[in-house]
């Protein structure tokens, strides 16, 4: 790494020390990070900066989409799961190496994380009821045989009204075609059809229109292969070859709401399918540009729209990938203002308007002002704000804790205490204890008159079973969960947030 600038500073963790030149190389339990003096380029894709102050920069590097990135030192990380796995007589998948096992979990894992947060936007139908909405999707997430959240999930429930529309009033033009037509019937002429009249034998219209006693003529016919009816018949086509396939891996959740939405999405399209193809309309390429109906038709929009994400969906699930920290980010956010909505004595005052980003910006699947939301405990008479990723903080960039929650005595007597929040993400399990005992002797020299900083808490993937542990460091606390996105990890670790919201950080 004798090409490293003096600028960066590595760091495995964010809590960690910072890595000298020699020694710069990650491995998959590691977070990609560094802290720099220039604030990164928001559109590159090298590094995003997560957290800024003044100078500053609180960085994030993606997860190499081929395994590995000899710049920083990364050889051998999994990477995302593409192929079909072949099913044993009781439904298990087969794998060829333990590799390939690992990558199948990791993109297991990825696609649950993404529904969790995909699942927010369902619930923001409801702006009143958000977080209770929510909380039930997550719950339902807690059992394992709830089929996870996925783009076809979300076209189900959003597109059957509109192509519902569309099997009422298909779109056809008329267009003007020269066919031989009875004289009697003959309505419009052009100049081909009266050169051709010209040219036949006989002097009176009657001789000239022969024996059929028809003549060459302009007449109009309905046509239904127009563009926006090709990009229509395209996403049948695609939306019913995905319904199939997200059907085909949940048959065991045949009675769950989402798996009969998917179901009708799949029948509807197979039967629009039929119809578009006895109409004669044809299947559009990839690469059109959109007319001015597939702009501006409120149905043909939205079929447009959806056709391209589901044909960008790999390509999307590559750029996840690489930014699943952003993702997990997101997911830690969302938890902790799951966890003090539960809080009985908790009551939601105010909520930042949530930005719903579409596509998700380097795995950010939303924006929301500063605080996102803020909590009112009436029986311990606190106020609890909650910062994410908040920027020209200078408590949150000294951490690199993405997620900050200040507790405010109602009365104002006192100095208001933070809570610092790490949302550390890696692809392999790392050493929990390590790490908890690292972030509390990070936090331990802050003194009160500075900065009065409570304790601290770090969520993690678990990669497999919940777990939970504890350091301390002179009158500091760090709380480490590990948890996964889904199953009974996801119950155990949602439970165990709440528990430490409830009795150390509010002190309950």
């Amino acid at each position: 790494m004798g090409w490293c600038d003096p600028l960066i500073r590595y760091l495995s963790k964010p809590w960690g020390k910072y890595l000298s030149p020699d020694e710069i190389s990650f491995d998959p339990s590691d977070s990609l990070n560094s802290v720099s003096n220039e604030i990164a380029d928001h559109d590159t894709s090298d590094n995003i900066p997560v957290l800024t102050y003044e100078t500053d920069g609180f960085n994030l590097y993606p997860y190499p989409k081929l395994g590995a990135n000899a710049a920083l030192g990364v050889n051998n990380f999994p990477v995302r799961y593409r192929g079909k796995p072949s099913l044993s007589e009781d439904g298990s998948p087969i794998f060829e190496s333990d590799a390939e096992a690992r990558s199948f979990q990791l993109t297991k894992e990825m696609n649950n994380l993404i529904a969790r947060v995909q699942e927010l936007e369902e619930a923001l139908d409801d702006p009143a009821d958000v977080w209770t909405r929510l909380r039930e999707a997550w719950k339902n997430a807690e059992e394992e045989d709830e089929p996870r959240m996925s783009e076809i999930v979300i076209q189900a429930g959003r597109m059957r009204p509109f192509l519902r529309d569309l099997e009422k009033k298909i779109r056809r033009v008329l267009r003007r075609e020269r066919e031989k037509v009875q004289l009697d019937r003959v309505q419009e002429m052009d100049r081909a059809s009266m050169r051709w009249l010209s040219k036949q034998p006989g002097t009176t219209l009657a001789q000239r229109a022969g024996s059929d006693q028809r003549i060459l003529a302009i007449v109009r016919n309905e046509n239904f292969d127009t563009l926006e009816n090709r990009v229509l018949h395209a996403y049948l086509r695609l939306a019913e070859r995905e319904a199939s396939e997200w059907l085909a891996l949940h048959k065991m959740a045949i009675e769950t709401q989402r798996y009969k939405s998917v179901e009708k999405l799949k029948k509807v399209a197979k039967s629009f399918t039929g119809e578009l193809r006895r109409l004669g309309v044809g299947v559009s390429s990839a690469n059109i540009t959109a007319n001015y109906v597939l702009s501006q038709d409120k149905n043909y929009k939205e079929v447009h729209k959806s056709w391209l994400r589901l044909l960008r969906k790999n390509t999307i699930l590559d750029d996840l990938w690489s930014w699943q920290a952003e993702i997990w980010t997101d997911f830690c956010a969302l938890s902790v203002v799951l966890s003090l909505n539960e809080l009985n004595e908790a009551e939601l005052i105010n909520q930042s308007p949530i930005i719903w980003r579409e596509p998700p910006d380097h795995g950010k699947w939303f924006d929301q002002y500063q605080p996102f939301a803020i909590f009112w405990l009436r029986e311990t008479k606190r106020i609890v704000e909650v910062s994410v990723r908040p920027k020209k903080n200078q408590l949150a960039s000294k951490l690199r804790a993405a997620i900050l929650l200040r507790v405010t005595e109602q009365d104002g007597n006192s100095e208001p205490k933070q809570i610092a929040v790490w949302t550390a993400h890696n692809l392999e399990k790392s050493d929990f204890e390590d790490d908890a005992r690292s972030a509390a002797e990070l936090i331990a020299p802050l003194l009160p008159m500075h900065v009065n900083l409570k304790n601290g808490l770090i969520l993690t993937p678990s990669h497999g079973e919940f777990m939970h542990t504890q350091a301390g460091a002179r009158d500091k606390q760090v709380d480490l969960v590990a948890l996964d996105p889904f199953g009974s990890s996801l119950r155990f670790g949602m439970n165990k947030i709440s528990s430490i919201l409830r009795s150390e950080a509010l002190g309950r």
